[in-house]
C-alpha cells in the first residue's frame, strides 16, 4: 500500500530538507524520480538521496541509501527540472495537513518556484509551479485535471476534510528511523514482486518451448519408427547389374527374383537409359535416401538436446527462490529451426556449452569476419598459441565469467580448428575482446591480444564429438 498522511510527515520530519541544495534529477524508471541533495549533516558526506515514487499502490517518498540504477533514458519532466531546479536551494518542504500533499519550495535565482508531490495511490504526480500556481509542467500531464502546462495548482486554498485519524506509524524500533522501515519496506515487495514476475515469465515461456519440443521430437521419432518397421528391399540396382544379360534396349520394366529367391519383383526402367545408367540410377537414390535418413536422424538428436536443455532451464526456474537464481537464464528462441537472417549471414559453427554460446572462426576468413561485425568486447577469445588457427568467442551471461568446463570446451574446439590437432594437446590463450588489437598491415584474422591467460588443453575426443555432432554451421 501507498504511505499514508502520517507516514509521510514522519519521513519530511526526519528528512529536515529545508536548506539542501538539488545536485541532480534522475529517472530511473517511468513511474519515480531521485532527486539528489546535499545538506551538511545528512548522511556521507552531506549527501541524500530522496525517492519519490508514483507506482499505483506504492506511492511514496523516503530517503534512498543505495545507488540509482537507471533503466530509461531521462524523460521530459526530468529535463525539465534538470533546467530549472538543479543547483537550486530548498526553501521548505511541508505537507498539507492530514492530506498525501507535499510542496517543496525552491528558490531559483530571484524566483520561488514550488514542487508539488500528490501521492495519492491511484493518481499520483509531481508538478513544478510558479509561486502564482502557475503550472510549468507535471511528471504526469493530465487535462481533464487542468494538471499541464498554464494551469493552475493551489492545493493550499482548498478545503479538505479532517484527516483520519486511525492511521498510525508502523513501530520502527530495529530501524535507524523511520525512513529506514520505508525503504526496506518498499525494497523488499519490489524485489518480491520482480522475482515473481520474473521467474513466472521465464517458466511460462521456457514451458511452453519445451512442450513444443517435445511434441516435434515425438512425432519425428514416430516417423524414424515408421519408416524402420518397413519391409526392407534389396539393392535394386545390384539385381539390375545381376540380370545385365536379361534386359533388351527398350525395356520399361525388369523381371528378376530378390536374392534370397523368395519373392519375384518388378523393377521399373527407363527405356531412354542404358542397363548400367538405370543400375547407376537407383544407386543415387539409395544414396539419396541414406543421406535423408541421415538428416532425420541429426534432427532427431539435435531435437532431443535441445529439449533437453529447456528441461534443464524449466527446473532451474522451478528451484529459483531469489532473483540471483535466475541470472543468466536466457528466454528461449523465439522461433525453431528458422534462422534470422542475421544469423544465417555469420559465418563460423556454432555450439553450447552449458548458458554460454560458443562461436568457432574455422579459418582466416570467418575468424576476421566475427570479430569486425559479430563479437563484443565483452566476450571471450580463445586461441591456440604458437600455432595458426581458428578463432573461438565466447558469449555468455552479462557479469559472468566462463567456468572451467566452458573454457575446456572451447579450448578443445581452438585445437581442433588449429594445426595443433594431431598434437594431442597443446596451450591455448584466453582473454576478452576488448583487449584484442589488429597490427597494421597484418594478415587477415591477425590479432595481438593483452591481459591474456593461459589455457593448458589435453584433447579430449568424447568432449570434442559431443561438441562437433551437436554444432550448427
Amino acid at each position: 500500500m501507498s504511505l499514508n498522511w502520517r507516514e509521510i510527515d514522519q519521513v519530511l520530519t526526519e528528512l529536515e530538507l529545508s536548506g539542501g541544495f538539488i545536485q541532480n534529477i534522475m529517472q530511473p524508471d517511468y513511474s519515480s524520480l531521485v532527486l539528489e541533495l546535499f545538506k551538511p549533516g545528512k548522511g556521507p558526506r552531506g549527501r541524500l538521496g530522496l525517492y519519490i515514487s508514483l507506482k499505483q499502490g506504492k506511492t511514496r517518498l523516503h530517503r534512498i541509501s543505495g545507488k540509482v540504477k537507471r533503466q530509461i533514458k531521462l524523460q521530459r519532466f526530468s529535463q525539465l527540472l534538470r533546467s530549472r531546479i538543479k543547483g537550486c536551494r530548498i526553501l521548505d518542504a511541508r505537507q498539507v495537513h492530514g492530506q498525501r500533499l507535499v510542496e517543496i519550495q525552491i528558490l531559483h535565482g530571484e524566483e520561488s518556484l514550488s514542487l508539488w508531490l500528490r501521492l495519492w495511490g491511484n493518481a499520483g504526480n509531481i508538478i513544478l509551479c510558479r509561486e502564482t500556481g502557475e503550472i510549468i509542467d507535471a511528471f504526469y500531464r493530465r487535462p481533464a485535471r487542468g494538471e499541464v502546462s498554464g494551469g493552475s495548482f493551489l492545493p493550499w486554498q482548498k478545503e479538505y476534510q479532517e484527516p483520519d485519524g486511525s492511521f498510525s506509524l508502523e513501530d520502527y524500533s530495529g530501524h535507524r528511523d523511520y525512513n529506514s522501515l520505508v525503504e526496506e519496506r518498499y525494497t523488499r515487495q519490489e524485489t518480491e514482486e520482480a522475482f515473481r514476475q520474473k521467474r513466472n515469465e521465464l517458466l511460462n515461456r521456457w514451458r511452453r518451448y519445451s512442450n513444443s519440443l517435445r511434441g516435434r521430437l515425438n512425432g519425428l521419432e514416430a516417423a524414424a519408427a515408421r519408416e524402420e518397421n518397413l519391409p526392407g528391399e534389396e539393392s535394386t540396382g545390384d539385381l539390375i547389374l545381376a540380370n545385365l544379360h536379361r534386359i533388351k534396349p527398350g525395356d520399361r520394366w525388369l523381371e528378376a527374383e530378390d536374392f534370397s529367391g523368395g519373392n519375384t519383383l518388378q523393377i521399373p526402367l527407363d527405356p531412354a537409359l542404358s542397363p548400367q545408367e538405370n543400375a547407376q540410377r537407383y544407386f543415387n537414390l539409395r544414396k539419396k535416401e541414406e543421406r535423408r535418413r541421415k538428416r532425420a536422424l541429426e534432427e532427431i538428436n539435435d531435437t532431443r538436446r535441445e529439449a533437453d536443455q529447456a528441461e534443464f532451464f524449466v527446473d532451474t526456474c522451478e528451484k529459483a527462490r531469489e532473483l540471483a537464481d535466475l541470472e543468466g537464464i536466457p528466454g528461449p528462441p523465439e522461433k525453431r529451426s528458422r534462422k534470422t537472417a542475421e544469423e544465417s549471414s555469420r559465418p563460423g559453427a556454432y555450439f553450447f556449452s552449458r548458458e554460454w554460446q560458443i562461436i568457432a572462426g574455422r579459418n582466416a576468413r570467418e575468424s576476421d569476419k566475427l570479430l569486425r561485425e559479430w563479437a563484443r568486447g565483452n566476450d571471450y577469445w580463445v586461441h591456440a598459441r604458437d600455432y595458426p588457427g581458428g578463432h573461438i568467442f565466447l558469449r555468455g551471461p552479462k557479469g559472468k565469467s566462463p567456468p572451467l568446463e566452458v573454457l575446456l570446451d572451447a579450448g578443445n574446439l581452438a585445437l581442433h580448428y588449429s594445426k595443433a590437432r594431431r598434437g594431442g594437446g597443446g596451450d591455448c590463450y584466453y582473454t576478452q575482446v576488448k583487449y584484442l588489437r589488429r597490427p597494421r598491415e597484418g594478415k587477415t584474422g591477425t590479432v595481438l591480444p593483452t591481459q591474456e591467460k593461459n589455457l593448458a588443453i589435453s584433447m579430449d575426443e568424447d568432449r570434442l564429438r559431443r561438441l562437433l555432432e551437436g554444432h550448427d554451421s
